[in-house]
């Protein structure tokens, strides 16, 4: 059976998760416009999430009878979907912002800082942490 397109696409483009994100960029001009700060939190949050579904689904996938890897597929491409949706992003906007991540080192940047848990507060009275 046909996996759908969107799935296979979405997992042979590994549709942004940090790794891929943290690769060298070629050699193309950053785009000049400016994504805003609410832009960049939910690809950020939608990147955390399908990269966690698209793990999820590829095991499930691997693991699965051929015949249901259709269904498998089909289940996946909603979640994937709704998990951007899910940030205010369109399917299309999240796949030109990863775009743009893999070839403006700047946005990349500011997506893996977003990406990154925040330093955890040692609270008072607590050792400094060490030097590197």
């Amino acid at each position: 059976m046909m996996w759908r397109p969107i799935l296979v696409t979405i997992l042979a483009a590994g549709l942004a998760v940090p790794a891929a994100l943290a690769q060298s960029p070629p050699d193309t001009p950053a785009p000049s416009a400016q994504l805003s700060d609410q832009k960049l939190d939910a690809a950020a949050a939608a990147i955390a999430r399908v990269a966690f579904l698209r793990q999820t689904y590829e095991r499930q996938l691997a693991q699965a009878d051929p015949a249901d890897r259709e269904k498998i597929a089909e289940q996946a491409s909603g979640e994937l979907a709704k998990a951007v949706n899910d940030q205010g992003l369109s399917v299309d906007e999240y796949n030109s912002i990863v775009d743009r991540a893999r070839t403006d080192p700047g946005v990349r940047k500011k997506i893996l800082d977003r990406l990154q848990p925040p330093p955890e507060d040692p609270g008072p009275g607590a050792p400094p942490a060490p030097k590197e």
